[in-house]
């Protein structure tokens, strides 16, 4: 078994040696995982598994979010119009953000004070819509500035989801 069993975050493959059949890992439906194992007669069988942030290309869906300093975010709620990202200062600095850009989506262009510790949430629209059940990879670029400053600052990361 490639992926050393009941991996259900890795796409994986399992070798019948009884056939030489391989059996691959793959997604019944945008929820349920088919995983391919060997049994203990080395044998290929399919063990079902309901992913719980859904299931796409023979995996299941590891939902994230990550930031360079000073902001940290929560793996985000995707929806085919937006996406909804909760951001965090983890800096000891107010700062102001100016644009949150994900690709794959759009663009939210605000003045929105955040300080040290503090969370906001941001809407980024989506400029053509997602399509529900699909796992969705952005980059994030966001532009800020300290409070009173003068010079942009940019922050990058990425966010995992499946699309609601």
């Amino acid at each position: 078994d490639s992926d050393g069993g009941l991996t259900y975050i890795t796409k994986g493959k399992a070798t019948d040696y009884s056939t030489n059949e391989i059996l691959e890992d793959f997604c019944v439906d945008s929820i349920k995982l088919s995983e391919a194992l060997c049994n203990a007669d080395q044998k290929g069988v399919y063990a079902q598994y309901n992913c719980p942030n859904g299931c796409y290309g023979g995996a299941c869906i590891v939902p994230s979010c990550v930031l360079n300093a000073p902001f940290s975010c929560n793996q985000g709620n995707i929806k085919t119009n937006n996406i909804d990202i909760e951001l965090r200062n983890v800096g000891s600095d107010s700062l102001n953000i100016k644009n949150v850009a994900i690709n794959g989506c759009g663009s939210y262009s605000t003045i929105t004070s955040i300080n040290a510790n503090e969370v906001k949430t941001l809407k980024v629209p989506c400029s053509t819509a997602l399509t529900p059940g699909n796992r969705f990879i952005g980059d994030i670029t966001l532009t800020y500035r300290r409070i009173n400053g003068n010079l942009d600052l940019v922050s990058n990361g990425r966010i995992v989801n499946q699309v609601t």
